[in-house]
C-alpha cells in the first residue's frame, strides 16, 4: 500500500503532502506557545509536536471525546502527530532549515508515470497478472499431483507459517490437540525452524546422508519415536541442494502412518537446468537449482566465487546465491519466467568466465592483474584487457554508483 501510494502521487505530490503536514504541525505548535498554557518542545520537528502538561491522561481524554487521539508518552508529556488526513486547513509553511532532504527522491521512472486512477489501476492489473490467482490451480494440481490446493501468503517464510497453522488446526479439530511436534531436517531453509518455533510447535531435528538427501533411517526412527505426538514433517521438495528426494514416498507414508502430515515446502518447484554441478539426483539430473563448486579454482588461480560473482554483473546478470548452502560454491536458480534464449546468454556468460579463467591458469593472464580481479564493474573501461564477447550480446551492464 505504501508503494502505491508513493507510485500515485509521484515526487510532486509526496512533496507538497510533506510541506502540508509540516504546516500543520507549525501552525499548531505556533498557537500553542501563543496561548502560553502548555509548553512546546523546542527542538526541530516534522508532524509530531510534543507538549508538556500537568497530566497527559486528562488531555488525552478530553481530546478523545472530540474523536482525535492523541500519544501518551509519559504522565506529563503527549505526542500530537499530524498526517495528510487531518482535517486542516491548508498552511503553506516553509521547512527549517537542515531538515529539508535536498538529495533527490523518489527518481526511478516508476514513480513518475502513473498519477491518474486508470493508470495506476492498469499498472496494479499488470502486476497481479504475474502471480499464481485461482485460475491457475488445476495447473498446479496437475504438475505436483495434489487433489486441490489452495491459496496461502506469497512470502516464503509468511508461507510457511500460515501451513504449519493449517495443520495445528487441522489436528486440533480432531481432538489431537497432544500433536504438536515437527520433525524438521537440518538441510532446509533457515525460515523453516523459526516458522515451526511460531507456530508453537516443538522440534525434532532429523539430519542427512552422506549426499545430503534425508538420512532415511533417522528419520523413520524419528517419526515412530514421537507417534503420539507427532503433527507434521517439513520437507524442502525439491532440496534446497537441488535434487529431487528419491524416497520422498516412503518418507510420506511413514509420517502418515504415524499420524502425522506432511509440510512440503515447495518453494523450489520452478525450473529444471542441466549443469555440471556439486549434488546430482539418481539420474544425474538436477532440480530447481544447482551448485557450481568453484572452490579449486582459489588455490591454483586465486579466482573465488566473488569474483565471478561481479563478472556476472559486468555480463548484465545479477550475481547468484555465494557460498550457501555450501562455502566456496555458486548456488544457481533459474526460473520458468525466463526464456531459453536469457538461458543461453547466461551460460554463454559462465563459459566466458571459464576460459578467462583457464587462460590464468595457463600463465596467459597474471593472477592479480586480470579481468576477473579487475572487474569493469569497479573499474570502468580503464582496464586493459576488455572482454571482447562482452558487447556482442550484453547491452545491459551494472556500474557502480560511487
Amino acid at each position: 500500500m505504501v508503494v502505491m501510494y508513493d507510485i500515485y502521487h509521484g515526487l510532486e505530490g509526496l512533496k507538497t503532502i510533506s510541506q502540508r503536514v509540516r504546516g500543520l504541525a507549525e501552525t499548531f505548535s505556533t498557537g500553542l506557545k501563543k496561548l502560553g498554557t502548555l509548553e512546546v518542545q523546542g527542538l526541530p520537528f516534522f508532524n509530531i509536536v510534543k507538549v508538556k502538561c500537568a497530566d497527559s491522561k486528562i488531555i488525552v481524554d478530553a481530546v478523545y471525546k472530540n474523536e482525535i487521539n492523541l500519544q501518551i508518552v509519559d504522565k506529563t508529556i503527549v505526542n500530537v502527530t499530524f498526517t495528510a488526513a487531518s482535517l486542516v486547513s491548508e498552511v503553506q509553511t516553509m521547512i527549517p532549515p537542515g531538515l529539508a532532504r535536498e538529495s533527490p527522491y523518489p527518481t526511478h521512472s516508476i514513480f513518475n508515470s502513473y498519477h491518474t486512477e486508470h493508470e495506476l489501476l492498469r499498472y496494479i492489473s499488470r502486476l497481479q497478472s504475474r502471480d499464481l490467482s485461482l485460475c491457475h490451480g488445476e495447473l498446479l494440481c496437475a504438475i505436483t499431483s495434489f487433489d486441490s490446493l489452495s491459496l496461502q501468503p506469497n512470502a516464503a517464510s509468511a508461507g510457511e507459517y500460515a501451513r504449519l497453522m493449517v495443520i495445528r488446526a487441522y489436528h486440533m479439530s480432531r481432538g489431537y490437540h497432544h500433536r504438536d511436534i515437527c520433525i524438521i531436517l537440518v538441510s532446509v531453509h533457515g525460515t523453516n525452524p523459526a516458522s515451526v518455533a511460531l507456530s508453537g510447535m516443538k522440534i525434532v531435528n532429523v539430519g542427512t546422508d552422506a549426499k545430503v538427501n534425508i538420512n532415511f533411517e533417522e528419520l523413520r526412527k524419528a517419526s515412530e519415536a514421537n507417534k503420539e505426538n507427532q503433527a507434521t514433517l517439513t520437507v524442502t521438495y525439491p532440496s534446497t541442494h537441488g535434487v529431487y528426494e528419491e524416497c520422498i514416498d516412503e518418507i510420506c507414508n511413514i509420517i502418515h502412518d504415524n499420524g502425522g502430515q506432511v509440510y512440503m515446502d515447495g518453494t523450489n518447484i520452478n525450473a529444471q537446468k542441466h549443469y555440471h554441478v556439486l549434488f546430482r539426483g539418481g539420474n544425474g539430473t538436477v532440480a530447481h537449482e544447482f551448485i557450481v563448486d568453484l572452490r579449486g579454482f582459489k588455490n591454483i588461480v586465486g579466482i573465488e566465487p566473488e569474483d565471478v560473482a561481479k563478472c556476472l554483473m559486468d555480463y548484465g546478470f545479477h550475481g547468484p546465491t555465494m557460498s550457501w548452502p555450501v562455502p566456496g560454491t555458486l548456488m544457481i536458480e533459474p526460473t520458468d519466467s525466463e526464456s531459453k534464449v536469457e538461458f543461453d546468454k547466461f551460460c554463454d556468460a559462465l563459459s566466458s568466465i571459464r576460459e578467462e579463467i583457464a587462460q590464468i591458469k595457463k600463465g596467459n593472464a597474471d593472477v592479480h592483474n586480470n579481468v576477473l580481479k579487475l572487474t569493469m564493474h569497479f573499474f570502468g573501461w580503464t582496464f586493459a584487457v576488455v572482454r571482447s564477447p562482452l558487447l556482442s550480446f550484453s547491452p545491459n551492464i551494472f556500474w557502480r554508483t560511487n
